[in-house]
């Protein structure tokens, strides 16, 4: 694989990907000098929000049902185009 353009790796924190002396990131640096390495917004304001609403009852019913939908689908790509169809059908 080349590294040829890289400059950047979002991930979610997983060892495999962070691990300080074998990861991805840190093999990814090692071939490419420039690239930087940074923890995914997405996973940090959803693990923000998880641990602040996990004594509030609703929030944790509500997440339940995001979660059930987010899952329904094998594949992000399927996900989207799925969701996409059922948004058409809202007035």
């Amino acid at each position: 694989m080349t590294t040829v353009g890289l400059i950047g790796l979002g991930t979610d924190q997983v060892a495999v990907k962070t691990g300080r002396h074998n990861g991805l990131g840190i093999q990814l640096k090692q071939s490419n000098k420039i690239v930087i390495q940074v923890h995914r917004l997405a996973h940090r304001i959803n693990f923000a929000t998880s641990q602040a609403s996990r004594d509030i009852d609703y929030l944790e019913w509500h997440q339940g049902h995001i979660n059930s939908i987010y899952k329904l689908y094998p594949n992000a790509r399927m996900r989207y185009d799925k969701l996409k169809e059922i948004q058409q059908l809202i007035p």
